[in-house]
Parts: C-alpha cells; sequence; structure tokens
C-alpha cells in the first residue's frame, strides 16, 4: 500500500477483488473508498466508489 497510495490505508476487502480505503491521516477520514485492489494507485478518491461519509455513524449504527 505504501507505495502505490501512500497516504490511504487499506481497511477491508469487498470480498470480490476490491478494497476498502480510507485516508491514513488528516481531517478527511471518515469518508470510505472502494477500488478494484488491482487498480491502486494515489488518487482513491477519484478512482474509486464512494462507499460512505460518515464511517462512524455508520459503524454506530450496526451497517458495517
Amino acid at each position: 500500500m505504501p507505495r502505490y497510495a501512500p497516504d490511504w490505508v487499506l481497511v477491508g476487502d469487498d470480498g470480490g477483488g476490491g478494497g476498502l480505503f480510507m485516508r491514513g491521516h488528516g481531517r478527511d477520514r471518515t469518508r470510505v473508498y472502494r477500488l478494484d485492489l488491482g487498480a491502486i494507485d494515489e488518487d482513491v478518491e477519484a478512482d474509486g466508489d464512494p462507499m460512505t461519509d460518515d464511517l462512524l455513524g455508520r459503524l454506530s449504527a450496526g451497517r458495517a
């Protein structure tokens, strides 16, 4: 991960070859994006599909 998308952290997978990513630092650490694991690059936000912009709210509601 640090080599291809140094500002992002892989937080899970979707079970079908896609990774779930969030920023590793900074203020915007509640948005999660899905991106094919074979397509990882520095621009996860532009290339990935947004999953949620409220990770904490989603987790507290039990919709993880």
